[in-house]
Order: C-alpha cells, then sequence, then structure tokens
C-alpha cells in the first residue's frame, strides 16, 4: 500500500483563520514581579472579626428576572414529586471515610480541599483552612483574614478559598481574596515551602484592581501545568456582583517554581476577552486528569446566564511566561446538548429556597486528548437543577466536538459540581462528580456519582444527608455554595476525596470530607501491550520530525513527552487501519535538548527517543 502523508500542522497549532472569525479579541499585560512573606499555617490565631457575606439586592438585577422566569416554569410543568429510573449500568461509588470538616462563620460555604500523596489534607471554606490527617484528626487550622494579616493585608474580609496539591512538585497552592471594594482587592496567592502544609508558606499579593478603575476582584478558581499556576478571577463594579450585571475577568499566568522557591514572583495578565463585543466570564482552567500537562493550558467557558444555549468556548494559553510567546486563543463549539439557567433549589422550608447560581462550567480535566467537564443547568427531564456533563474531543484539531447530557433524580435539585479522575490509567476514564443535593421534602446535603470507563452513570449516592434547612441569611434565599472540592488521590488508583456541605440541626452550614472509591472490578487492567514498528527521522530534528509508521486497528494517540514521561504534548491520530503512516510532526517549539515521541492505540505502544537541536 503507497504510504500518505499527513501533515498534523493542528496538532500544535491554533488555527488562527478560526479565530479571527470569531471576532474574539483579548489584551494582556507586561510581565510582573511580586515579593514574597512567609506565613506559618501552624501559628495559632487569636479571635478574627469575619464578615459574613450580606447582599442588598437592587431593583431590576441581572439574572432576577431570568431566574423568576426558570423558577415559575419549574414549579408549573413539575408540581409533584417524580420517578427515578435508575441506571445500574455504572458500579456504584463506596464511601469510605467521612468526618467533620471545618466550620464557617461567612456564606456561602464555598468547600474546597486538596489532598497530598502522603495523605495530608487541605481542606477550606469561606472564612478558614483546616489541616487533617486522613483519618479526621486536626492538625492545624487558621483564619483567611489572619493570614492576610501576617502577609501584609489588613483587611477583615477575605473568602473564596481554594486549594490544590501539586503531585510534580509535592507541594499544596491556597489562593483566596481580599477585600470587595476598588480601593482594597487584593488577590492573595501561597506556596508552601514543603510537602508538610502546616510548616512555612510563602505568600504573594496580586492587585485585584488591575485598571485603577471601580473595580474588584472575587470568584477565583485555579489549575496548573508543569510549569504555572493559572487563575481566572471575575472583576466586578463597586456595589455590583454576577447578579447585576456582567462581569469582565481576568486571568493571571504566574511562575510558580519561584512561588515554591520564595523568590520574586513572575506574572501576568489576560483581560478584556469578548467575543463578538460580549465579554466572556467564568472561565475555568482544564486540570490534567493524571498529572498536569503543559507547556499550553487549556480552560472552558460559556454563557452562563442565557436561559438556553449550547455554545461552549475553549480557550488555550499556548505557552509558558519564561517562552515569552505566550498567546491566548479561542475556538467556538457548538454541543449536542443545550444546558440553561437552574432554578432555585427547594428546601423543607417554605419561603426560603437555596441559590443555584448561574449554568456555569465548574470544573474540567483533560485525559487522552478529550477535557471532560461539568456544570450547573437546568435539567429538561425533571424541570430542576441537574448537572451538566460534557465531553470535548480532539481539543489540537481544527474542529472539536462536543456531546452532552444531563444528569438529574426526581425531584432532586443537584448543583455546585466538581469532578476528579477515578480510573485505574490509562485509557480508562472514569470519574467521580461530586455536587450539592436538596428538595421540598429533603434537607440540603452532598452527593456524588460514578461516570464509568464507558461513559455510563452510576446511581446518585449520597455522601451525607442534611440535618435540617439551611436559615443564615435574613431574606427569602439562601446561599449553600458556590463551589465544591474534588481531588484524586495521585497515589492510589481509583480513590477521590470530595468536601461539600450540608443542612445542620440548627440551621446553620456545616461541610464534611469524604473518601470515595471506584468498585470497578476492572480498575487498572489493561489489556496486554503490544508494540509495533515506528521509525523517526532526522534525529536531531531542527523544526519537524517525520514519523513512519504501519498503524494497527483502531486510532492512534500522538505524544511528545519529557524524559521523565511527563507529556507535554498530545493529539488522536483518525486512521482506518492497516495502514502505511508518515506523520511530519512540528518541534520547532520545543527547547533544545532531549525528548520521547510515543505513539499508541488501544492495544499497542512504542516510544523513541529525539533529540531537538
Amino acid at each position: 500500500m503507497k504510504p500518505f502523508i499527513a501533515i498534523l500542522l493542528c496538532i500544535f497549532l491554533c488555527e488562527g483563520l478560526a479565530i479571527a472569525q470569531q471576532n474574539f479579541s483579548y489584551q494582556q499585560s507586561k510581565v510582573f514581579e511580586a515579593q514574597p512573606t512567609t506565613v506559618s499555617l501552624s501559628k495559632v490565631d487569636t479571635q478574627w472579626l469575619v464578615q459574613t457575606e450580606v447582599e442588598y439586592p437592587k431593583p431590576d438585577r441581572h439574572i432576577d428576572a431570568k431566574k423568576a422566569a426558570v423558577d415559575l416554569i419549574s414549579d408549573a410543568a413539575f408540581p409533584g414529586k417524580l420517578n427515578y429510573k435508575k441506571d445500574n449500568s455504572a458500579f456504584t461509588p463506596k464511601v469510605q471515610t467521612d468526618f467533620e470538616a471545618n466550620s464557617t462563620n461567612g456564606t456561602p460555604a464555598d468547600n474546597n480541599m486538596a489532598i497530598s500523596n502522603d495523605g495530608i489534607i487541605l481542606s477550606a471554606v469561606n472564612s478558614n483552612v483546616r489541616i487533617y490527617k486522613e483519618n479526621g484528626d486536626l492538625v492545624a487550622t487558621r483564619m483567611l483574614a489572619a493570614i492576610a494579616k501576617d502577609a501584609g493585608n489588613y483587611l477583615s474580609s477575605a473568602f473564596d478559598p481554594h486549594t490544590l496539591y501539586d503531585p510534580e512538585a509535592d507541594r499544596f497552592i491556597l489562593i483566596f481574596l481580599s477585600g470587595s471594594n476598588s480601593n482594597k482587592t487584593f488577590l492573595v496567592v501561597g506556596f508552601s515551602q514543603s510537602n508538610d502544609p502546616a510548616g512555612d508558606w510563602n505568600f504573594y499579593q496580586l492587585p485585584g484592581n488591575v485598571h485603577g478603575d471601580k473595580t474588584w476582584s472575587d470568584y477565583p478558581f485555579m489549575g496548573i501545568t508543569h510549569d504555572e499556576l493559572f487563575i481566572p478571577v471575575l472583576l466586578w463594579q463597586n456595589g455590583e456582583s454576577g447578579w447585576d450585571s456582567e462581569s469582565s475577568q481576568i486571568i493571571w499566568q504566574i511562575d510558580k517554581s519561584k512561588g515554591y522557591a520564595g523568590e520574586k514572583l513572575n506574572y501576568k495578565y489576560y483581560d478584556d476577552i469578548k467575543i463578538g463585543n460580549r465579554l466572556i466570564w467564568n472561565t475555568r482552567p482544564v486540570w490534567g486528569s493524571m498529572a498536569p500537562y503543559g507547556p499550553n493550558m487549556y480552560f472552558l467557558s460559556n454563557r452562563a446566564i442565557d436561559l438556553s444555549n449550547d455554545t461552549i468556548f475553549l480557550f488555550e494559553i499556548t505557552n509558558t511566561l519564561a517562552s515569552g510567546k505566550a498567546e491566548l486563543k479561542l475556538k467556538t463549539l457548538r454541543a449536542n446538548k443545550a444546558y440553561g439557567i437552574p432554578p432555585s433549589a427547594k428546601q423543607p422550608r417554605r419561603g426560603d429556597s437555596l441559590r443555584t447560581n448561574y449554568a456555569d462550567i465548574h470544573a474540567a480535566f483533560l485525559h487522552y486528548g478529550r477535557i471532560h467537564f461539568t456544570g450547573n443547568s437546568l435539567s429538561e427531564e425533571t424541570g430542576r437543577a441537574g448537572i451538566y456533563y460534557g465531553v470535548l474531543s480532539n481539543p489540537d484539531s481544527e474542529n472539536p466536538t462536543v456531546e452532552a447530557r444531563v444528569y438529574s433524580k426526581g425531584n432532586l435539585d443537584l448543583n455546585y459540581p466538581n469532578m476528579a479522575y477515578a480510573g485505574g490509567g490509562g485509557i480508562d476514564r472514569s470519574f467521580i462528580i461530586h455536587c450539592l443535593h436538596s428538595a421540598a421534602d429533603v434537607n440540603p446535603g452532598s452527593s456524588t456519582f460514578f461516570v464509568d470507563r464507558n461513559g455510563n452513570f452510576s446511581e446518585l449516592v449520597s455522601t451525607k444527608e442534611g440535618l435540617g434547612p439551611i436559615n443564615v441569611m435574613s431574606g427569602d434565599q439562601e446561599r449553600w455554595g458556590d463551589y465544591t472540592g474534588a481531588q484524586r488521590k495521585y497515589n492510589e488508583n481509583g480513590v477521590v476525596w470530595c468536601m461539600g456541605s450540608y443542612g445542620a440541626a440548627n440551621g446553620v452550614m456545616a461541610s464534611h470530607v469524604v473518601k470515595i472509591e471506584n468498585t470497578d472490578p476492572q480498575l487498572g487492567f489493561h489489556p496486554a501491550v503490544k508494540s509495533f514498528e515506528l521509525n523517526a527521522y532526522p534525529n536531531p530534528a531542527d523544526e519537524w520530525l517525520k514519523l513512519h509508521t504501519k498503524t494497527t486497528e483502531g486510532d492512534l494517540w500522538l505524544s511528545i513527552c519529557d524524559l521523565n514521561g511527563r507529556i507535554i504534548r498530545r493529539q488522536k491520530i483518525l486512521t482506518q487501519g492497516g495502514e502505511e503512516m508518515e506523520l511530519l510532526v512540528p518541534v520547532g517549539f520545543l527547547p533544545a535538548g532531549s525528548y520521547l515521541i510515543k505513539l499508541e492505540s488501544a492495544s499497542a505502544v512504542e516510544t523513541l527517543r529525539f533529540v531537538k537541536n
């Protein structure tokens, strides 16, 4: 059979014409520096005044009318309790460990957590962070406002914490916000100096008002690559929030190695991100499923305040700060299933509903050339709040695709999902989604469900039942989110730790941490791996590396890795099987050095070493 040539430009280069056609624009800053301050998380705090978030509604707010319409239609169309059809096609996840976690003086709860390979848990809520052992023993606790003060910030308002564990550096990262006015607003970023989060940290303060105008920073999320930390943050006008207007957004790009080392921190930001002259906001970083990837970073966003929309935005920051070549690129996609603003959640307290916010994406991870993501949505099947789950295939191709479904159960409202990989490695894509639940006859609590290697849903499993309705705020709607925590235990296949909230007996919110296991009996099982012929030349290479192979049945995966096996770039190659192929792979973007080129099928793998001049 005569060989054919596949020019794989789209493997490593985003196509620029599509960007221009979308009327896409953004600005990026110069590179700034920040000085560190050493702060210990083992220090005992004296009493601190914690400001509970209080919202003062304004007339004709941006989202109110839409939300009211959704609530009215939902209640009218689905007034009673529905029968739920079980889906037993996936194995039910097993709840192993469950313990009471941080108590919060603020609202909403903003639960988040990370766990190290040594089993140390760093959990956070809207007012404090705590450090636990896996058995629930408390090691240390600190108030966010006290940490901010130690870092040089004397504001008493500290909120929206997020934590993560970096499995490559064996370190923790903690971020939160301080101040909610344009005159006093900061993003506080901390890097642990060791793998013990109860020790010393390097904390940095980034400005929350980057334009010198009337904006302040709110609602951050974060993700990491091999080299960097990325933090999207919303910018509100003074006196406003997402309930009042659409937001602007900045995306911070930060050199994480300098943060771990306690050096001057290099960072920059991207802002004024628009498509069709409409601002983009609520953008979420895409994590690596089993480990960080890079040097690029993906992000997902959507039209989160629309009653119904099927648009998904795929962003990519293409390179590192150090390269000087980083750009923000865009692909606009359409899902086969629309999402929409979910109705307010019900609870067993008449006239006191629970806020469900927007139809925004909450979490995403990249696994074998597919981005799995989840977020809030209306469920058309039940009329209640459901969990939107999508799969974006071939993000590096010219035309990625998105297939999505909505997970719902009877009369339950499901909201604020997070997700984490729970497979056994390889092409096994299994993962767990953790979320909050409530209903007119069910107290607010936390639940989880499993998505197996074939994409099947499991039954919903309650990880914590509520003891009573939530009654904290003075108005007719309570805050019970705005997000939850979920992270895999990187050195234990199939194990995910999650953190969520529930209604306590006295009407306040309480938090819990839970260990969840994948019960798939084939976890970690992989077919016998065979090799096939693969040749690469020229070697050393300058701009291009030519691969020659005869394919096996099915599609192939092409990866460039460093010598430790960490994936730098990865792309799916569609084949018909049994063909001789020559693939031209661009390698000019790589720094000089030695690398691995890997070609994989479902049953075979071959790896070659090459040198980039």
